[in-house]
């Protein structure tokens, strides 16, 4: 599918931090009126084969203005009916067979009762872009923007890749598997977005979060992550002109005096979005390295501040949560904490107590509370 290049998109507001609230969010799809349209293909079609019938049963009479009708039937019909039906049949099969399988697919789709052709164009675009021709696609797509065109399907289609790619690297991760084969793969989809210019906020912040998977899987230094990197530098100046200084952010273990220090100036107007996302994911990632509890303060500020009374603020926290999967970061920090074990006398005397409360991060990620010890 081509159309002309829209608007750069924004981020849509999401209905807040849970996975579970968005899981019943439903995008509204495109208006389409079926019901007029099939109403006009029913008049003419119901036209058309009344005309036939009439003509073939001379309900009309042979004077008059519907002499017209039998002129028109005799001098253009018969002609065209003889030598496209009559003359070559059954030769004739090889190119009308298709023909009129390719014409009732496509009344098919216009009238809403099903997308033959639209799953058909789905399913050879998804086998050239996740295959080795991918470039052929790519090429095209180039040609079409020297016009201000572009291939939307690739582009939506290359999204849900990433989409998938990304799922598969966070199930691995939060079921204590090797994510290193999935992080490989979605570093080639993120190559293969950027090779076609699909770059927005959005996409600059998720290849961050890649490379900080990287490191959490321990393939940060693999052929294909270097050639991301590399490729990323270049093209989020674009729309990310800090960007090397958001990925450290990201990539770099602060110490806890200065993740105090931020926490306590998240609310500053200065700050800007993309830098709230990416302090997030290498704060998480720190604690996943090392650990560290003390360092959940600045998942607790943000959580204070999210339901604040500051419209603005919250809005603004929102709109980074959006550049980010923000659960899944703050859920993996909340389930890497490795809190000491509570003595003995303690764990005896008070049954379930926990040795740190839950924050509802991995709650709010997969609806189950991680850390809290339940009684026998």
């Amino acid at each position: 599918m081509n159309r002309a290049a829209p608007d750069t998109l924004l981020d849509a507001p999401r209905p807040g931090r849970s996975s579970l609230l968005r899981a019943g969010a439903v995008s509204p799809a495109r208006p389409r009126a079926y019901g007029l349209r099939r109403l006009v293909a029913a008049v003419l079609l119901g036209g058309a084969a009344a005309l036939v019938l009439a003509v073939r049963n001379e309900v009309f009479p042979a004077s008059g203005p519907f002499l017209l009708v039998y002129w028109l039937h005799d001098a253009m019909w018969l002609p065209v009916y003889g030598r496209v039906w009559i003359a070559p049949f059954p030769g004739g099969l090889v190119w009308l067979v298709p023909l009129a399988v390719l014409g009732a697919a496509a009344l098919t789709e216009y009238l809403g009762l099903a997308a033959p052709i639209r799953w058909a164009q789905q399913r050879l675009m998804s086998r050239l872009l996740r295959g080795r021709w991918w470039r052929l696609v790519l090429g095209w797509h180039r040609l079409l923007g020297l016009i201000g065109r572009r291939t939307l399907l690739a582009e939506a289609l290359l999204r849900e890749d990433q989409d998938i790619a990304r799922a598969a690297v966070e199930d691995a991760i939060e079921a204590g598997g090797d994510p290193a084969v999935a992080v490989l793969r979605l570093a080639e989809v993120q190559h293969r977005i950027l090779s076609f210019g699909l770059l927005e906020a959005r996409e600059a912040l998720t290849i961050l979060e890649t490379l900080g998977l990287a490191h959490l899987a321990g393939v940060a230094e693999a052929r294909a992550l270097a050639d991301l990197r590399a490729q990323a530098a270049r093209a989020c100046a674009a729309v990310c002109p800090d960007w090397e200084a958001l990925a450290g952010l990201a990539e770099a273990a602060a110490p806890l005096a200065e993740v105090l220090r931020q926490a306590t100036r998240m609310g500053d107007p200065d700050r800007s979005e993309a830098e709230l996302a990416a302090r997030s994911v290498g704060i998480a990632l720190a604690v996943a390295r090392d650990g560290r509890g003390e360092d959940l303060v600045w998942f607790d500020e943000w959580a204070r501040l999210r339901a604040g009374r500051d419209a603005a603020l919250a809005q603004r926290l929102g709109r980074a949560e959006g550049l980010i999967a923000f659960e899944f970061w703050a859920g993996l920090a909340e389930a890497s904490v490795r809190a000491a074990p509570l003595a003995p006398m303690l764990k005896d005397a008070f049954a379930g107590l926990a040795p740190m409360r839950p924050r509802g991060e991995r709650f709010a990620r997969a609806g189950e509370v991680a850390g809290v010890e339940r009684p026998v």
